[in-house]
């Protein structure tokens, strides 16, 4: 079964990734053989472990492309059905969108910021359809669920990265498969490397489909970890410092009231929790206290006065 490794079934979009997701999935369970050949009719093991890959393929189709392939009746007739169709028709894609990407021109009309949107938008549908390096990118700037059916994780998109991060190493423990993050496995030791590719398999699918599309050379699950890591958290870092920045400058104004503003400055302080940062009660209270005028000073002396637990109360409310 494929119940472990959640893959949207491919619907005819975006075949590149979903390709890469199943061949990690069907290699985590040593059934990639049978994507490349036909199984060996007079080995009953063979054809056991075939009829297996055949059946887990089929649930990772939807209905419009498996009743397209009517006459294929093995994984890998359909496999080799998908990549005649599929990875022809992402090579012309890719064509067109780099003909679109070497001619496109800023017109008087559009804005520099959605001139720059449609280029890394293209840039990013390269991507998807697998095509690589993308020089472009360093010039104009610088899905599925859960890996398993009991842990349920949006797919990381760019966003929130120190808090996917957590949850995704706590399902690595779990499945003792977190050794793989940090280290790359012993390539003459079986029992490493299988799990090694079942790590690999699982976090494909914990990453949406344009974050994927730039980990191409990325081939193990320790790869891609380095990468997000060393890409992820100094974004995680750069933003904190701005958010501490802003929270130390931010002052209340006359138009905004009292509850805009406090919202305003715990919206600031969740931003930082979700970074990583550590920022306790107190030190919202302080952020707080430092933005008002001095019109507000008998506030002030109230809430420095207030115990602790109604200043947790304030700043959880």
């Amino acid at each position: 079964s494929a119940r472990e490794y959640t893959v949207t079934p491919f619907d005819g979009a975006n075949f590149f990734v979903w390709n890469r997701r199943v061949k990690a999935i069907f290699a985590a369970k040593e059934l990639d053989n049978f994507l490349e050949k036909e199984a060996d009719a007079t080995n009953d093991t063979e054809v056991s472990k075939s009829k297996k890959a055949y059946a887990i393929l089929l649930t990772l189709l939807d209905d419009k492309i498996l009743s397209s392939l009517q006459k294929e009746d093995t994984a890998f007739k359909i496999w080799k059905a998908l990549i005649s169709t599929y990875e022809a028709k992402g090579a012309v894609n890719q064509i067109l969108t780099r003909k679109r990407l070497a001619t496109i021109r800023k017109s008087k009309e559009t804005s520099m910021r959605q001139h720059i949107d449609e280029i890394l938008k293209l840039v990013s549908d390269l991507r998807v359809s697998g095509a690589e390096d993308l020089l472009l990118v360093s010039f104009v700037s610088s899905s599925q669920t859960g890996s398993a059916r009991e842990y349920t994780v949006t797919p990381f998109d760019g966003a929130n990265f120190f808090v996917w991060n957590r949850r995704v190493k706590a399902i690595f423990a779990a499945k003792e498969l977190d050794n793989f993050l940090e280290k790359e496995a012993d390539a003459t030791n079986d029992t490493e490397v299988s799990k090694s590719k079942k790590a690999y398999a699982i976090l494909l699918t914990l990453l949406d489909d344009k974050i994927l599309s730039s980990l191409q050379k990325e081939d193990t699950a320790f790869k891609i970890w380095k990468a997000l890591i060393s890409t992820y958290e100094a974004k995680g870092a750069v933003n904190q410092i701005l958010t501490r920045k802003r929270l130390a400058t931010i002052r209340k104004s006359k138009e905004t009231s009292m509850r805009q503003h406090i919202d305003e400055i715990l919206k600031l302080v969740s931003d930082l929790r979700v970074s990583g940062a550590e920022v306790s009660d107190i030190d919202s209270i302080v952020y707080i206290l430092m933005s008002l005028p001095k019109e507000y000073e008998s506030v002030k002396v109230a809430l420095e006065n207030q115990p602790r637990s109604a200043v947790r109360f304030m700043t959880t409310k």
